[in-house]
């Protein structure tokens, strides 16, 4: 498995470990009424899943940006290789 592929993995694996404890925090200290529009078909919390997809983006492309300027960095020290 490639380096990206394992980071990948364990950035979602953190943010899926994190999100209930981040979810609890926000319904504990902001009530939000219930609201139809919240709600699919399967009952789940849309826009919370949507905000989750976008932090995720953001850390994948922070994540290709970081490991693209590393490969950058190796090829200026070492243009041989």
């Amino acid at each position: 498995m490639t380096k990206i592929a394992t980071l990948s993995l364990a950035l979602l694996g953190g943010i899926l470990a994190l999100t209930p404890a981040v979810r609890a925090q926000e319904t504990s200290t902001t009530p939000k009424p219930p609201a139809a529009s919240d709600h699919g078909m399967m009952g789940g919390d849309m826009r919370g899943m949507m905000n989750m997809m976008g932090e995720m983006n953001k850390m994948m492309e922070n994540c290709n940006r970081m490991m693209q300027t590393r490969d950058d960095d190796r090829q200026k020290a070492d243009p041989g290789k």
